[in-house]
């Protein structure tokens, strides 16, 4: 046999508060009901759980935005690496060739940016990494392709060295930790890369990294 089923119970008159928070100008929506009728007496949760998830963001710290600048000729520039010291690394444009090349640079809050150079020969450089030693990575090429690509390394901030390649063209260092050794990839004698570890006079090669490009 047919069951009526009871008339279903709607709730009129649903009701928004809206709150705004003040440290993060959230705003957060209360929901509730206010016919009397089965539902219309619970309280939902929602704005409770929202506090909670958004409550940690009242304590969040502020940060302000630094202009690096650009080397002298310049009129573009990209940060690479930091250290824990606040030193940063990158490539900034240069007058040469029409603006068309650029070097490397370390910037210190004391002493601004500085053009590190490229390696014999070539016309644009780019850091990559830096260390809390103040050694700095990166790679050094030419400007008309083809080219090879050398991984550098300014010890110190220092004087450019070439750390050399897995008996391919080019090479390229990505970063460096605070026992000196460097990660990157080369290319190999057969043109595949390979990915490598470098430390000092010794260089380790990641054969699980290989892939052809």
């Amino acid at each position: 046999p047919w069951v009526k089923l009871p008339t279903p119970c709607v709730c009129k008159n649903l009701h928004l508060d809206w709150r705004p928070t003040h440290a993060q100008h959230v705003s957060v929506v209360r929901i509730g009901f206010t016919e009397d009728c089965m539902m219309s007496r619970i309280r939902f949760g929602v704005w409770a759980a929202m506090v909670l998830i958004l409550a940690p963001l009242a304590g969040a710290q502020s940060y302000t935005v630094t202009d690096l600048g650009v080397l002298s000729g310049g009129d573009y520039s990209v940060a690479g690496g930091l250290n824990d010291f606040g030193t940063v690394v990158g490539s900034s444009s240069v007058a040469n060739l029409g603006k068309a090349s650029y070097h490397a640079f370390i910037w210190t809050k004391s002493s601004g940016m500085r053009d590190l150079g490229v390696y014999s020969g070539d016309t644009n450089s780019a850091a990559t990494g830096i260390n809390n030693s103040g050694d700095i990575v990166g790679t050094s090429f030419g400007f008309f392709f083809p080219v090879p690509y050398h991984a550098v390394l300014w010890k110190h901030g220092g004087p450019i060295q070439e750390i050399g390649s897995l008996a391919g063209t080019n090479s390229y260092a990505n970063a460096i930790n605070d026992s000196g050794m460097i990660v990157g990839y080369s290319t190999l004698a057969d043109g595949a890369n390979d990915a490598f570890l470098w430390r000092s006079e010794e260089r380790r090669v990641g054969k699980e990294c290989r892939s052809r490009w």
